[in-house]
């Protein structure tokens, strides 16, 4: 069960989007951004890289978000 809401800033989403489209590796991406949902929808405050107060960052292979 999901603890926390993960929502894709649309910028983020279309980025995603265009990694995917000019990959040949469409799985890979596809479980990166899963795994990353994953992730955070479950335990959102204990993932992530602390680069300032308030912003985080993690990665999962290629793919990397901040928080």
């Amino acid at each position: 069960m999901s603890r926390y809401s993960v929502v894709w800033r649309r910028r983020a989403d279309n980025q995603l989007a265009e990694l995917w489209l000019d990959t040949d590796d469409r799985a890979s991406i596809t479980a990166n951004a899963d795994e990353i949902n994953r992730r955070l929808a479950e335990q959102a405050p204990e993932w992530g890289n602390e680069i300032i107060a308030n912003l985080r960052w993690m990665e999962v292979s290629k793919l990397r978000v901040y928080l």
